[in-house]
């Protein structure tokens, strides 16, 4: 199985799969907050991740999960770091 994600993508994956083994929550408001994320970019890259079968939305606890797909890609990439910055695909082109 091969799957291209952009890299704010493969972050939130990440921090998907690692916020649900930790039983934490992966609601939108926890996503946003943890992720340091802007809502609209948010809802973008979990709908990307749940059109590629990554991730499925538990509607009775609103939580976001990975399915097996998402947790064989999502355990592959490395580990989630807060305080790494996230860079717009501007931002590495002038870098």
């Amino acid at each position: 199985m091969t799957t291209l994600l952009r890299p704010h993508t493969s972050t939130l994956l990440r921090l998907i799969v690692e916020l649900k083994g930790a039983g934490m929550a992966t609601n939108l408001v926890f996503l946003e907050v943890i992720g340091e994320r802007d809502p609209r970019t948010l809802v973008a890259e979990l709908e990307e991740l749940e059109e590629l079968g990554l991730v499925a939305f538990a509607a009775a606890s609103e939580q976001w999960t990975p399915t097996f797909a998402g947790l064989t890609v999502g355990l592959s990439l490395p580990a989630y770091d807060p305080a790494e910055v996230l860079l717009d695909d501007d931002d590495e082109c002038a870098a």
